[in-house]
């Protein structure tokens, strides 16, 4: 059993630890990229900082329950829809599509094309990023694998048609 994002004739599946591991890891690129970030004096950098300290708590509850434990995680987003300066200050960085992508149902849901776009944006900003932190992540969402569609294109063809994906 897993999960299939399908938009436009293009698909992946996964099984639902590999994307819960794949958004987990996904956070983890994401806070050690904006722990580099240059300090500015803007509003949203004080609020990056202390979502960086909720981020330590998240990383502590998923030390100290195994490698993945998904009450935190929940919890961790739901956090996040409570305050939603975080989500500002995600956009501000550049990194909001981190928050589209993680922020939805495991199954039986819907990425808008908006959504698409914002979580191709941070694919293509976190990039290098990603390709550095796990050459095996990089591929699954850059290049397509026999007969599935590699992540970035099932995205990239909701916003350029215009369409949703399914989340199955």
């Amino acid at each position: 059993m897993g999960i299939d994002i399908t938009c436009c004739g293009e698909s992946v599946a996964m099984s639902y630890s590999g994307w819960a591991y794949f958004r987990q890891d996904l956070i983890k690129i994401t806070f050690a990229y904006l722990e580099k970030l240059p300090v500015d004096d803007s509003h949203y950098f004080s609020i990056m900082s202390e979502f960086c300290k909720a981020m330590g708590t998240f990383e502590k509850g998923v030390n100290d329950n195994g490698p993945f434990d998904r009450t935190v995680f929940n919890l961790f987003f739901q956090n996040i829809t409570n305050h939603f300066s975080y989500v500002d200050a995600l956009i501000y960085f550049g990194v909001g599509g981190l928050y589209s992508l993680c922020y939805k149902s495991d199954c039986d849901g819907l990425y808008s094309p908006g959504n698409s776009l914002d979580i191709c944006n941070f694919f293509d900003l976190m990039k290098e990023h990603i390709k550095a932190y796990d050459e095996i992540m990089y591929d699954r969402i850059y290049i397509p694998d026999d007969g599935d569609s590699c992540i970035y294109d099932v995205f990239h063809q909701s916003w350029k048609n215009n369409e949703v994906v399914l989340i199955t």
